[in-house]
């Protein structure tokens, strides 16, 4: 299942039902309860139960339905109402008649109508069709021509005839077309759709399980024999190498793109909330069975666990001291809603920047201005790998041309950033491990992806983001300076970035820029370390073998950008940040190459340690 899912690119919810009715039978979750405590299974709902439930689901898509087809009458309307304003330069229909301008005017119009009321009823959803619409305007014209029935009114009479044949013949038509056009492409939509459902499997997650697994007793050994103890220690172990094939990388990436989309388009389009979703419980439940992966395959799967699907709520105290249940729920129902916020002002960043549709609504509505983000919603658990890697596929996501606009990117990057670090901040904050590095690489292909047309204003705002969020100190005390950025993937890759904007040209990132970024790069990533001699100028010269080793890829990438410098740009820079002539780190090289036991002397004589040939080396990295 997994190979065919790998080969397609993407995960069905045929194929996830086949993988649950094969993970059902390897943990054999419904049988042989006496060997662990499983959770009870969920009652079957009664007819009439099941009759409620469909028929608020049924209510909920018709009220989804209709506001999505009530906001295109809105816009086809207000497009027509536009049609009328330039039709009428005069503006005689504009605003409503009073006395004051038409003596006795409210005596001999008993319904007056106005564009302006017009527009009043579009803003509280009072049309409710064309025809509606329609109505208001013929009895606007009725209006002028019943008031000015006399021989001083035969101008306004005329105007108003004029206009209403405009409506008639070229406004209504157009707009009645554009409804009817909406009309039968919602039909079309709601039968595909009710089609896709009723083909579709039913997707329930597995029930929440603790097994504790029998000893396997190895073929033709006797039961209770020593050798039959030994051998069945060989016999792999179904459920661990079950966990195992769950983080399959390439299964893994599917099921998190899948998640992704179905957030992205599926939550989001029907105005519903995760938990409601029919395929995103169960692939959440995968996810944080590849996590706890490795927890499961140290002891054999000797004593394993289904984690919940995280959708029922937390009944007793004891639930949310499980991990098992409480990191589902709080991954379903506080982490992913939490980001599909982020999504969704990212979408309206998008639209109220320069160049956007809601552009000049933004300037005269102060609600609709891009706000910081609230750090304090994202002070969530300590079991986040789940939700911080669907954070870091959406962030990668909106950095790609075509999914953001230039100007909103520099709005809603550094929302994502700040909300990572917040997130990952216990766990993953400093001491980044391979997986973040592969998140920064493929962040730095996305970014790169919009070449010379990124603007300085956005560039700008993604390295100060960087900076501060990934490079700057925690602010937690010594604790967290004692493991500082110095030689995190975070540090390296924020070069890398550099690097790869140096090599589109200096329009988009100049000589004097580049240094002026790296060195701010410098300066957080030598204030997160306390010890003086991971600080900057110290570890770039250290014989040290493991701190080396732990910089080496750093100091990779300032040297690509040492060697893209001119000569003198390259010593003055190397002079400014305290290192030594490039001559005589080349010696130094040569001498620690030539001498490699006085290397060692001097690295044993450092950590204040003696060594011999026979006790490896320690050492506190």
């Amino acid at each position: 299942i997994i190979d065919e899912c790998v080969d397609n690119g993407n995960i069905t919810n045929a194929a996830i039902k086949s993988m649950q009715a094969t993970l059902k039978e390897i943990f054999m979750v419904d049988h042989d309860t006496s060997s662990g405590d499983t959770t009870a299974a969920t009652p079957k709902k009664d007819k009439d139960e099941a009759y409620e439930d469909e028929k608020e689901k049924k209510i909920g898509r018709a009220d989804a339905m209709t506001n999505a087809l009530q906001r295109q009458l809105n816009h086809i309307i207000t497009a027509g109402i536009g049609a009328l304003k330039e039709s009428d330069p005069q503006s005689l229909f504009l605003n409503p008649v009073t006395n004051k301008i038409a003596p006795g005017y409210s005596k001999i119009i008993k319904r007056p109508m106005c564009i302006s009321v017009m527009e009043n009823k579009i803003d509280q959803n009072k049309y409710k069709t064309v025809d509606e619409w329609e109505s208001d305007v013929k009895l606007m014209f009725g209006n002028c021509i019943k008031y000015n029935s006399g021989e001083s009114g035969q101008w306004f009479r005329g105007e108003a005839e004029r206009q209403a044949k405009v409506f008639r013949d070229e406004i209504y038509p157009q707009a009645r077309k554009l409804y009817q056009t909406e009309i039968a492409k919602r039909k079309t939509e709601e039968v595909e759709r009710k089609r896709k459902v009723a083909d579709a499997p039913e997707l329930v997650p597995l029930e929440k399980a603790t097994k504790k697994r029998r000893k396997d007793i190895a073929v033709g050994s006797p039961a209770g024999s020593a050798g039959s103890k030994q051998e069945a220690e060989l016999v792999p172990s179904m459920p661990a190498l079950a966990f195992l094939l769950l983080t399959d990388p390439f299964l893994v990436r599917i099921i998190l793109a899948r998640i992704l989309r179905e957030v992205r388009i599926g939550i989001v389009t029907t105005s519903t909330v995760p938990c409601a979703s029919s395929s995103i419980p169960s692939l959440l439940q995968f996810m944080h069975m590849a996590s706890w992966s490795s927890q499961i395959c140290a002891v054999r799967a000797k004593r394993y666990f289904v984690p919940s699907g995280g959708v029922a709520a937390l009944d007793s105290e004891e639930q949310q001291q499980d991990p098992a249940v409480f990191v589902p729920y709080a991954t379903l129902r506080q982490d992913l809603p939490l980001l599909l916020r982020l999504l969704l002002e990212a979408e309206l960043d998008k639209r109220v920047v320069v160049g956007g549709d809601l552009f000049e609504a933004a300037q005269s509505n102060a609600a609709l201005v891009p706000k910081p983000i609230v750090i304090d919603e994202w002070v969530v658990g300590d079991h986040l790998e789940v939700a911080v890697t669907l954070l870091q596929g959406a962030l990668v996501h909106i950095s790609q041309p075509g999914n953001t606009s230039d100007a909103s990117l520099a709005i809603s990057f550094p929302k994502f950033t700040k909300a990572l670090s917040q997130m990952s901040e216990r766990q993953r904050r400093y001491g980044m491990d391979g997986d973040d590095r592969l998140f920064f690489q493929c962040l730095i292909r996305a970014i790169v992806r919009h070449k010379a047309k990124l603007s300085k204003p956005t560039r700008d705002s993604i390295v100060k983001a960087w900076v501060s969020d990934w490079i700057a100190p925690a602010n937690e005390g010594e604790s967290a300076k004692k493991n500082g950025t110095m030689t995190s993937s975070a540090h390296e890759c924020f070069v890398m970035l550099l690097n790869e904007w140096s090599r589109i040209g200096n329009q988009i990132l100049p000589r004097d820029t580049l240094l002026d970024f790296v060195a701010q790069g410098v300066k957080a990533s030598n204030e997160s370390e306390s010890r003086d001699s991971r600080k900057f100028a110290s570890i770039w010269t250290t014989t040290k073998q493991s701190r080396v080793a732990a910089f080496e890829q750093v100091k990779s990438q300032y040297i690509k950008m040492l060697s893209s410098l001119p000569a003198a740009n390259a010593a003055q820079w190397r002079t400014k940040m305290g290192l030594p002539p490039l001559e005589d780190e080349h010696a130094t090289s040569k001498s620690r190459e030539s001498h490699p036991a006085s290397a060692k002397a001097t690295e044993d004589t450092s950590t204040g340690k003696e060594t011999n040939d026979s006790t490896p080396m320690q050492t506190d990295d």
